[in-house]
């Protein structure tokens, strides 16, 4: 173009100087170019002229195809994958012109939802099925607007790479779905115009969801909060509400409306009743009806602790959207898939209509045969059609003489009474699950202290709607302000019902029930008496000697927070709107459980009892029961002991594990130094041994002898030892009442390795590399190990600790695989510490034969965090697991496991307590391998490689 203006103003005679200027060109430009017009006779640059370009066809043909395939990428991404591909420096700016030569140019892509093959297939079939409508037809069509949504697969550009012909090619749409998770928008357009666009989050559980359902305006919906209309027939909804948080629950709604009447002008004004406009007793006639009929039906399903809530409620919302397209086939048969006949099984249904059935569905099945029918109720019998909407003309309007509405309730705080009713009714949820709590039957005194909370809650929310039913009519007949429904909000928010205080209340009495729960299930085998008649009878049985009771104090204590409600209900404060005195609200409570010494007391009194129970539960004339006794003077809880039916021991103190012993051999003779048990009075010791045969065999298994001493001497010698032979050994301390448990040196071991790697092992953020520990002298009595721990720690203890092997993490994304060196031993130790992270499902630590995926499994120890299961694999087939259902491990918490290896038996031991033992079903010598995998955080693996790991000796020849 410059060429071409430049010698046209030169052929005019235009001086070159002034042609420069006038295009702000150099005078050497425009010379130069003039100057090849003379000798040419032409603008054009000659053949051959130039740098050629750095893209050829064949390259533009390649750009054009990468283009064309990834239409979403940016010019710099395209420029990136250009260089590596044609092997050449290219610019931004040089793709960008290269893709304009390839009748390419960047344009904002067009929003189009994402439809997969399914959902096109779907949107064929109903425009095949709705081919003939006619435009008429389509008009009474009400059409849904969608949004743009982000989804797992990622938000696609607004810009995408075409040309102008591709416009409509689905390659080219900017990608969006319609219904992301937890979040419901729509809007509506039709042939009248737009809709309003609504926005709605979550499910519909609370009175504002019901009300928008039933077309309920505030005005109405305070009349209803208030009491002052009862409903009937489909409007019962919306006093449906949840007994339980457990619950999950769907509503379908069905609607049907039939006939439309309304006044006439010459009819509205003729009076029958002129009287009205005199009394003052209406404010409105009805000039129009809709007639019709609706119906709600409520599909619930209620979930276990274990179960996930959000997945049943998942699983519960498709099983109620798949009624409408769920075909019943001849004889009532239902094409159902057998998951999904399992869950209707489980579904109960509770149904609000306006129809007249012979009997209401209350099972999955039953609703959706009743779906199926409503249809043709209606039109079968037209005259049951109920009103669904009416319309109301002012009488005012008619004749100045007639009532009228003098104000109405502002819509805020009708909103505000609603969320104070709506409050009430979570923790009435709340509260109705503790009281169902399996475990509050055992203890009378917690469900009675339940059961007066919920009656005071009744109380209070009937006080509530009765003041609301006082103030409504005469606020909206102006004989009282606005201001009085504000101050009984106000009132409440001052309460003791506030919600933060109702909620802390709940927290605490579930905390208990949490606590009570624990400790019950860890005696499981021990019964709790909750009767005092029965509890009579097992204190006077002649055939019993002893009763031991594990008593809870202070689950009858007087509870401030009940009394203060008490108070404020004998006021109530509604009937004269006064000023809340400073009583309304109570002090500040600490439950029993809650003092940090109490329950450092009741975790001892606990161990004790439990360890006790175990040690003496074969005994048929000691009992052991748990029971909730008010004792004022001691605080949390303790330990009775009857003897024939008296009480000797209201604060009995059982005999425990007793301290490790120390030891020495002389001439064949052992020797040990017993300790008394720290806890009870010890009247005796029963010092039992066993030998340990060389053999795999389990004939010999378990056969121990057992010596008791004559008292509560401390020196006991066993004597004529065979040379070259190796013992267990093991002694508990005995008391009048029974025997204490024996002493475990699993948990001497355990204790000695927590001590000496540290506190820093139990935090997540420490996580270091394992070691190998080994005990290498046998002899204790010369062990240096004592000397060099801090005093209180005893004698019979591991030998020097080395660090020799390092190990790596065991992540949750990578398996942790090794070999034992020289096998698994008889006698040996395993000790594993780690932590539980957030979100765990679960782990496992299998002892294999070998490496392989497929040998054999000796032992199998998987935990699900709610279980523990003990299982083995021979020759690829897995045997009956066994399976314990306490929750031992927690997200997020730490803890340390030991597996002692024994002739015939792997004992364990989870944060040390003794826990269980697994029956080997393949020899433990031929284990090579430990595989650790699945969610955990493993800090340190140990091996004990010693052979006296379980108080075993090895007496040699003494030369």
């Amino acid at each position: 173009m410059l060429r071409r203006k430049i010698v046209e103003q030169y052929q005019k005679g235009v001086f070159q100087r002034k042609i420069a200027k006038s295009l702000k060109l150099s005078s050497s430009t425009v010379h130069n170019i003039i100057q090849r017009f003379r000798e040419s006779g032409t603008i054009s640059v000659r053949k051959g002229q130039g740098r050629k370009t750095i893209l050829d066809a064949r390259d533009l043909r390649a750009l054009r195809r990468h283009c064309i395939t990834y239409r979403n990428a940016t010019v710099m991404e395209i420029t990136t994958w250009a260089q590596e591909y044609f092997q050449k420096t290219l610019s931004v700016n040089t793709i960008h012109r290269a893709i304009r030569r390839c009748r390419l140019k960047l344009y904002r892509s067009k929003k189009k939802p994402y439809l997969n093959m399914i959902q096109k297939h779907r949107r064929f079939l109903w425009a095949k099925a709705h081919l003939k409508w006619t435009v008429a037809k389509w008009k009474t069509v009400l059409w849904s607007d969608e949004s743009k949504f982000e989804v797992l697969f990622g938000k696609l550009g607004r810009h995408v790479i075409r040309n102008k012909e591709d416009q409509n090619n689905p390659s080219c749409y900017q990608r969006s779905v319609q219904k992301p998770a937890s979040l419901m928008v729509w809007g509506c357009m039709s042939a009248c115009g737009m809709g309003s666009l609504h926005v709605w989050k979550g499910t519909i559980n609370a009175e504002s969801d019901k009300s928008n359902l039933l077309n309920v305006n505030a005005s109405l919906k305070a009349s209803i909060l208030g009491g002052l209309v009862d409903v009937a027939g489909s409007a019962r909804y919306i006093r449906d509400n949840k007994s339980s948080a457990h619950q999950s629950r769907v509503s379908l709604q069905y609607n049907h409306t039939t006939k439309f009447e309304q006044l006439t002008m010459s009819q509205l004004r003729n009076v029958t009743y002129p009287k009205v406009f005199e009394d003052g007793t209406a404010t409105h006639v009805v000039t129009a009806v809709l007639y019709g009929a609706q119906a709600f039906m409520v599909f619930e399903i209620a979930a276990s602790e274990n179960e996930d809530k959000e997945e049943i409620e998942g699983n519960l919302n498709v099983m109620v959207r798949k009624i409408p397209s769920l075909s019943i086939e001849g004889g009532g048969a239902l094409k159902m898939n057998d998951h999904e006949k399992k869950m209707s099984d489980s579904i109960k249904c509770i149904f609000y209509g306006d129809y007249e059935l012979e009997l209401n569905p209350t099972t999955y099945l039953e609703a959706l045969h009743v779906y199926k029918t409503l249809p043709s109720l209606l039109r079968e019998r037209e005259n049951d059609a109920v009103p669904m909407k009416v319309w109301l003309y002012p009488l005012a309007l008619l004749n100045k003489k007639a009532a009228i509405l003098q104000r109405e309730i502002h819509k805020t705080l009708i909103t505000k009474a609603e969320a104070v009713l709506e409050e009430l009714e979570n923790a009435e949820i709340l509260c109705n699950d503790l009281i169902t709590n399996t475990k509050v039957n055992d203890f009378p005194d917690v469900k009675l202290r339940m059961k007066t909370f919920q009656n005071m809650l009744l109380d209070y929310k009937v006080m509530f709607q009765k003041a609301m039913r006082k103030f409504i009519p005469a606020i909206r007949g102006g004989t009282m302000e606005e201001k009085a429904m504000a101050d009984i909000i106000k009132i409440h928010h001052k309460s003791p019902f506030r919600p933060e205080k109702l909620n802390e209340w709940l927290e605490y009495n579930q905390s208990e029930q949490n606590l009570l729960a624990v400790y019950t299930q860890q005696v499981s085998d021990v019964p709790v008496i909750k009767h005092s008649a029965l509890y009579s009878n097992i204190l006077t049985d002649t055939s019993i000697d002893n009763v031991v009771c594990f008593c809870f104090n202070s689950l009858k204590n007087e509870d401030p927070y009940l009394s203060t409600l008490t108070k404020f209900l004998k006021v109530d404060e509604f009937e004269s709107l006064s000023t809340i005195p400073e009583s309304a609200d109570s002090e500040v409570f600490q439950g029993w459980f809650q003092n940090r010494e109490v329950m450092e007391k009741t975790k001892d009194n606990h161990s004790l009892f439990r360890s006790f129970f175990q040690a003496n539960k074969d005994e048929a004339q000691t009992r052991f029961v748990i029971v909730s006794i008010p004792d004022p003077s001691i605080l949390g809880t303790c330990i009775h002991l009857y003897r024939k039916g008296k009480l000797v021991d209201k604060m009995f103190q059982p005999v425990s594990k007793p301290p490790p012993p120390t030891f020495e051999i002389q001439n064949k003779n052992l020797i040990l130094k017993l300790q008394r048990s720290p806890t009870g009075t010890t009247i005796k010791f029963r010092v039992e041994y066993m030998l340990i045969q060389a053999t795999d065999s389990k004939s010999d298994e378990e056969k121990w002898e057992a010596i008791d001493t004559p008292d509560a001497q401390e020196t006991f010698t066993l004597p004529d030892f065979e040379l070259a032979s190796q013992f267990c050994i093991r002694y508990r301390a005995i008391s009048e009442v029974g025997n204490g448990n024996y002493l475990s040196i699993v948990n001497e071991l355990r204790n000695q390795l927590l001590g000496n790697l540290g506190a820093s092992w139990l935090k997540p953020s420490a996580i270091k590399s394992e070691v190998k520990n080994r005990v290498n002298n046998p002899n204790w009595s010369a062990s240096t190990f004592s000397k060099e721990q801090s005093s209180g720690i005893s004698d019979w203890e591991l030998s020097i600790m080395k660090s020799d092997i390092k190990y790596p993490v065991c992540k949750p994304d990578k398996p942790y695989l090794t070999t034992i060196p020289g096998g698994l031993k008889i006698g040996m130790a395993l000790f594993f510490q780690g932590v539980v992270p957030l979100g765990s499902k679960g782990f496992e630590i299998a002892l294999k034969t070998g490496p392989q995926k497929d040998d054999d499994v000796a032992f199998l120890f998987k935990t699900t965090l709610g279980s523990v299961v003990f299982n083995s694999r021979s020759t690829g087939q897995w045997q009956k697991e066994l399976s314990d259902d306490r929750a031992i491990f927690a997200e997020g918490e730490a803890f340390d496991v030991f597996m002692l290896i024994t002739p015939g038996k792997i004992y364990v031991t989870i944060n040390g307590q003794e826990f269980s033992y697994f029956e080997e079903k393949i020899p433990t010598i031929q284990v090579s391998t430990i595989d650790i995998s699945g969610d955990v955080f493993m800090n340190t693996f140990g091996i004990i490689d010693v052979e006296n790991a379980n108080a075993t000796f090895e007496v040699t020849s003494l030369n």
